[in-house]
């Protein structure tokens, strides 16, 4: 599998600097972005791979996973793949934590049942948010991912800081995870995955492309 990044308004040049665009037969996507970039893939992949893209949504059931929500279309995209990924992976009670834009916690027991999950907000929006909502916190935002020693300056105690409180909420959504199923295990995925990680006291793997690997299970 390949793996990479880039932004939505370089997309179509990125299809079309693919070297194996030619033997691609399908694409499926999953997006929590809206429908105007939604409507962005879609135009770029029919332009350059001459394809039309099929998007995960979130479902009553797949693969085994019953969706906790009243509204199942309602949960984020990202996290049912991410669930679906994970039980398959694990065939049993699985704990999902996302360290994205956002950070999430999900819990799907033995059953395949979603028993519910927790949002917060992500290292970036954190860090954002004291940049934007306080007149005296200043400081490099590139420059506060650091660890979490005490910080001898703005940057680093903003990092500091802000890791610990994902670690923090991590912890606790795990420990009322394992009140109900104590033999869950805890799957790390999300871009900031490895750097929190390094701030947990339980065991975690990590998976780096949990999302991805749901969308072959939403969409089979």
């Amino acid at each position: 599998m390949r793996a990479g990044a880039c932004a939505i308004d370089d997309l179509a040049a990125t299809l079309g600097a693919l070297p194996e665009r030619a033997a691609i037969a399908r694409v499926r996507a999953g997006c929590v972005r809206g429908p105007q970039v939604e409507a962005a893939v879609r135009e770029a992949v029919r332009d350059v791979l001459g394809l039309e893209t099929a998007f995960a949504r979130s479902q009553a059931v797949a693969a085994g996973v019953r969706n906790g929500y009243a509204e199942p279309q309602r949960l984020g995209v990202d996290r049912w793949l991410a669930m679906l990924a994970g039980f398959a992976e694990i065939g049993g009670a699985v704990c999902v934590l996302d360290c994205g834009s956002a950070i999430t916690a999900d819990l799907v027991d033995a059953g395949g049942a979603h028993r519910g999950g927790y949002i917060a907000p992500g290292l970036t929006m954190m860090r954002a948010s004291l940049l934007t909502a306080t007149d005296r916190v200043r400081f490099e935002a590139a420059a506060a991912a650091t660890g979490a020693a005490p910080g001898r300056d703005t940057a680093e105690a903003v990092g500091g800081g802000t890791l610990l409180a994902a670690a923090g909420f991590l912890r606790a959504a795990r420990e009322r995870f394992a009140q109900a199923c104590p033999g869950a295990v805890v799957l790390l995925t999300g871009g900031d995955a490895s750097t929190i990680a390094a701030c947990l006291d339980f065991p975690a793997s990590i998976r780096p492309q949990l999302v991805l690997d749901g969308l072959s299970l939403a969409l089979p």
